[in-house]
């Protein structure tokens, strides 16, 4: 006989079927397994495009890893399979994006997004008319800050108010003061001493532009350099001829006494700088000047050409009278005549002539009063007159004698 044969019984029989059985289950779940697998991969491809296309700021990180150690902490409440944990992120990352485009272009949101959705609540104030007026009346009030008269923070932050719909802030922008209303707000008591400290102030002003006029007028005091020294000292020269004004220069008078004035000051400024005039009125300087041994220069250009006078080693005692009398007296003679300042026939231009008094002019109107110190004066109070009285039994004058200045007369005691 062969081999012995395997006889298999009723038990190896369902052993067989049951191990058939078993093996087919495994494979289905093998397949399931596989399934699950391809969806997650969906899932993280799918969530990394979505993160690829907004980007996510550390702020958010953050969030995410305290969202991962609150879902570890709550255990099986909450579901971690992948389509949750890609749903979380995808609305942290709407939320984010809708952050931006409010911050950006708040007008894309509104084309992208309808009311329901989302809640414009930074364009609610433009639907109340009484605060749009309110916000026009702070910009017209403040219009020096939008023209950038005041600081530019206060424009940035007026801009930044409005913007931000912040409108407690805008108080502090409150309507310009126009000058007559500054000082309204003060109290009472405070008022009257604000008042006398603005009028100090005035009187100030007024004292230095005083001094500055002075300072341009005299020919002796040092002038600032450039185009502020020269403007300064047109404008004094464009000054009216009544105004009076020490060590001023109106005429070929004064003239002379400046120059007198500036030989006798040995030891002080070496030039003297005279205001602009004519060419005629230049020749006679430059006549002038030799007579008292000065050298002199013309500056500036047009009608802006003015004389400078510096001394030189003979200035002083060697001055030839006698040719300044000779020039001083053609002057006076021709005084007036012609619009090149007492230089008869002269074709130079006159648009920068030196001032001088015209014809019907009152002078001496500035003349300090006379007092006690004036012999004149004593006379009369000896005789029991008073200041403030008039002259004469018959009531005397209401005003005193005004000077009126002539020009086509020659006066009392006058010699041709």
């Amino acid at each position: 006989m062969g081999p012995r044969s395997e006889h298999l019984g009723a038990g190896d029989l369902e052993d067989l079927e049951r191990m058939k059985v078993e093996d087919e289950g495994a494979g289905d779940e093998s397949s399931n397994d596989d399934t699950d697998e391809e969806e997650a991969q969906i899932f993280d491809e799918e969530e990394r495009v979505m993160i690829a296309e907004a980007p996510v700021s550390e702020q958010d990180e953050d969030d995410d890893e305290d969202e991962e150690g609150e879902d570890d902490d709550d255990g099986s409440d909450i579901d971690e399979s992948p389509r949750r944990g890609f749903q979380a992120r995808l609305e942290r990352l709407r939320n984010a994006s809708k952050g931006k485009q409010i911050v950006n272009d708040p007008m894309s949101l509104l084309e992208t997004v309808s009311d329901d959705d989302v809640a414009v609540d930074y364009l609610a104030w433009s639907d109340d008319e009484e605060l749009v007026v309110t916000v026009q009346a702070f910009v017209d009030g403040n219009d020096d800050v939008l023209n950038g008269r005041r600081n530019r923070k206060d424009r940035n932050k007026l801009f930044k108010a409005i913007q931000d719909g912040k409108f407690d802030e805008l108080e502090k922008f409150g309507p310009a003061k126009r000058s007559k209303d500054k000082g309204k707000d003060l109290p009472p008591e405070l008022q009257e001493q604000w008042q006398r400290d603005r009028a100090k102030k005035a009187e100030y002003k007024r004292q230095r532009e005083q001094t500055r006029l002075e300072a341009a007028a005299d020919p002796m005091v040092r002038k600032k350099g450039g185009k502020k020294g020269r403007k300064a000292m047109r404008a004094a020269a464009r000054l009216d001829p009544s105004v009076e004004i020490s060590n001023r220069i109106v005429d070929m008078i004064s003239l002379e006494t400046q120059i007198r004035r500036f030989i006798a000051d040995i030891g002080g400024v070496q030039t003297m700088v005279l205001p602009p005039c004519d060419k005629g009125t230049r020749k006679t300087v430059h006549e002038l000047a030799v007579a008292f041994n000065l050298s002199s220069k013309s500056k500036g250009s047009e009608a802006n050409r003015y004389i400078t006078l510096a001394k030189t080693t003979k200035t002083g005692p060697y001055v030839n009278e006698k040719k300044v009398k000779k020039i001083m007296r053609r002057f006076k003679s021709d005084y007036g005549a012609g619009d090149s300042w007492g230089v008869p026939g002269s074709k130079g231009k006159s648009q920068a002539h030196l001032p001088k008094h015209r014809e019907g002019d009152e002078v001496g109107k500035a003349a300090p009063k006379i007092d006690s110190s004036n012999v004149g004066f004593r006379m009369l109070a000896g005789m029991g007159w008073s200041d403030g009285d008039r002259i004469g039994l018959s009531g005397g004058l209401d005003a005193p004698l005004a000077a009126v200045f002539k020009q086509t007369k020659l006066g009392l005691g006058a010699t041709l």
